[in-house]
């Protein structure tokens, strides 16, 4: 190759090198514009780098497909989600192979960074029922970038969701809920780091994550059970459920069951598995609890904290096995 050639050639590549740089530069200063005017918009926490590693946000920033395709045609939330469910294969930011190059997953997930998603599209990304690869972009995106203190709020629902989801390039499946949990206990992300979580936060999602494994547990025994579904399931039956606050440890409570719930309140949809509302009668609150966060009564002692139950998942000073028949005058509830 003559010189010549090599000076255009390198002048080619600075030329691509400042596209990209202006292109990213427009397309954050957008964002700001929308931020300022669209209404329900979820805060992010973090400058322009959105808490994406350096190495990952540069390369991912001067990919010819972020330049050229998410940041020229994918000009709104629609656009992207659809482009994620078309094109996305994998979770990994990085493709297999000798060139390290940028994946699909992580040029949308940037682009939807400087779109900025409402809480609405981000709810709706969650729950999507046609790729759990946008689902999965949408727990990213909030582990990136939204306030630490929110995580549990929008991680909870999902902890153990079934959907199967290709994370690594070529290699088996695992859940969403598994990609859910892995999210908020590991830094190490496929080649790259998440963000570090504030200390205290990090401690309480391990305590909680332990709880709700230890929930699932239960709530699996109970589907087992055909005479525990049968009790629950009982408007009036006396049970133990668990409460907590912000203010209170998740603590076993006496409880009434006030109804049984088959669908989703908001939605109407059928829910996977029932869930509760029930008063607890020490206090008079009313409370919706899931399978896994009621059991039978006489199991657990009264205002025993979950954090102190053993591995599994019954708490200390355990009481006499429940008998199912036993009437509502004797202090149970009617089977």
């Amino acid at each position: 190759m003559s010189r010549s050639a090599l000076w255009r050639q390198e002048a080619n590549v600075q030329d691509r090198a400042r596209h990209a740089e202006e292109t990213f530069a427009r397309v954050i200063s957008e964002g700001s514009t929308i931020h300022s005017h669209k209404k329900g918009v979820l805060p992010l926490l973090g400058d322009d780098t959105f808490n994406i590693h350096p190495v990952v946000l540069s390369s991912v920033a001067k990919s010819p497909y972020f330049v050229n395709k998410c940041c020229e045609k994918l000009m709104d939330w629609n656009m992207v989600v659809d482009e994620i469910y078309y094109e996305v294969k994998h979770l990994e930011p990085w493709t297999a192979g000798a060139s390290k190059s940028p994946s699909t997953a992580f040029c949308l997930l940037l682009r939807l960074f400087t779109l900025r998603c409402t809480e609405k599209q981000m709810t709706l990304m969650l729950e999507h029922v046609d790729s759990p690869y946008i689902r999965c972009i949408g727990f990213l995106y909030l582990r990136y970038a939204a306030d630490p203190s929110t995580l549990w709020t929008w991680f909870e629902p999902y902890l153990y969701d079934e959907e199967s989801v290709q994370v690594r390039q070529g290699k088996g499946d695992i859940t969403v809920g598994e990609y859910c949990r892995l999210l908020l206990s590991e830094l190490d992300y496929y080649g790259t780091r998440l963000p570090r979580l504030p200390i205290a936060i990090e401690r309480q999602f391990k305590v909680r994550l332990l709880q709700a494994e230890r929930s699932e547990e239960r709530a699996k025994q109970h589907l087992e059970n055909e005479a525990a579904m049968q009790y629950f399931q009982k408007t009036g039956a006396r049970v133990m459920a668990l409460y907590g606050d912000e203010e209170n440890p998740i603590t076993w409570y006496d409880a009434v069951v006030d109804r049984v719930l088959l669908r989703d309140l908001e939605s109407g949809e059928m829910l996977h598995r029932p869930k509760f509302q029930v008063t607890f009668t020490e206090y008079g609150n009313t409370e919706v609890v899931t399978l896994g966060e009621i059991d039978l009564p006489g199991t657990h002692t009264t205002n025993t904290s979950e954090e102190g139950a053993d591995e599994s998942g019954r708490g200390r000073g355990e009481g006499s096995k429940p008998d199912y028949h036993e009437k509502r005058g004797g202090g149970r509830g009617d089977r």
